[in-house]
């Protein structure tokens, strides 16, 4: 997941660093100082989450936001401010989360996390097919395995469900 985060603040951006390190689902942080920047940034790169404050003039964070979204569809928003009175606005952005500055290294792990959870998953449907013949479809293009004993595997796995073999097996 590649997370953004947008603060004038330099230490918020590698304090975030720091936290997003004890995360496996996070790859790589970027911070910035300047929006515009940013902007540039998501414009050529994939973008899953962004961290953005609202501070006085609060309206920066929220444009940045409405541009963010029109490049990455699905891009998940954090918001930090130190004042409480901008979560509205912040929601009505559709905010996965909002975090009161000083906030705990935690919650701001937590967010991320739960930004990262929210992530669209690709939509494949697979479909097994055990009788008369064994036979298995993803989104209704039949697969073909090549090896008889690896289709084989296969089945017995299917057969067996949660109670899986074992290697004696």
């Amino acid at each position: 997941m590649q997370v953004i985060c947008v603060d004038k603040d330099v230490r918020l951006l590698k304090r975030l660093d720091q936290i997003s390190a004890r995360s496996p689902w996070v790859r790589r942080v970027r911070g910035f100082t300047v929006a515009e920047e940013a902007l540039q940034f998501a414009a050529r790169e994939s973008v899953d989450v962004a961290v953005l404050t609202l501070s006085p003039p609060h309206q920066e964070g929220l444009a940045l936001a409405e541009k963010l979204r029109q490049l990455h569809e699905d891009i998940r928003l954090i918001f930090l401010s130190e004042e409480k009175e901008y979560a509205f606005e912040a929601f009505e952005a559709e905010a996965l989360g909002y975090g009161l500055l000083p906030c705990s290294d935690e919650k701001l792990l937590s967010m991320l996390e739960r930004a990262c959870r929210m992530l669209p998953r690709p939509h494949h449907r697979v479909t097994l097919r055990t009788i008369p013949s064994f036979g298995i479809w993803v989104d209704g293009v039949p697969l073909h395995i090549r090896r008889p004993k690896a289709l084989e595997l296969l089945a017995l796995l299917v057969d067996r469900g949660e109670r899986g073999i074992t290697a004696g097996e």
